[in-house]
């Protein structure tokens, strides 16, 4: 089990547990689910400040699975357009604050995989939030204008 995928399991956050295995890997996100990958396989990715050291174990899908998951999401996506403006800005929007309630937990995890400061990561977690959220009010202004 990797660094990352530990400090996740221990957090608690109900969302973050979700794509981590019974045995620690991170899961990859095909078809929808949240699953191992049908080779078997991992990859390890290492600490950049001590190499030696796994920050976290994903998985090594095979070209099969990397087309699925790209078929499904092309197929989510004509979904997604169909859902009326307001409601994809409130799912961003939405997604925003979980990454801000969860930035503490997430921040040690950049920390040990990019080698940045616990600042740093912070910051980069609380810019991402706010940039989804940017993102969202500009597409219902922006979108909405055409109405």
């Amino acid at each position: 089990m990797g660094e990352i995928a530990m400090k996740m399991a221990a957090a608690g956050v109900p969302w973050l547990s979700d794509v981590i295995s019974e045995n620690g890997e991170f899961l990859a996100l095909i078809g929808g689910s949240w699953k191992k990958s049908e080779s078997g396989s991992t990859i390890s990715s290492t600490k950049p400040q001590a190499m030696s050291e796994v920050a976290s174990v994903v998985q090594a899908c095979t070209a099969s699975e990397i087309d699925f998951a790209f078929q499904s999401a092309d197929a989510a996506q004509k979904k997604w357009r169909c859902v009326p403006l307001w409601k994809r800005a409130k799912v961003i929007k939405d997604a925003a604050g979980l990454l801000r309630s969860a930035a503490d937990t997430i921040a040690p995890m950049l920390t040990a995989e990019v080698c940045k400061s616990l600042k740093s990561a912070k910051d980069e977690v609380v810019r991402t939030a706010d940039l989804l959220e940017y993102t969202a009010e500009e597409a219902i202004r922006v979108l909405s204008a055409g109405e």
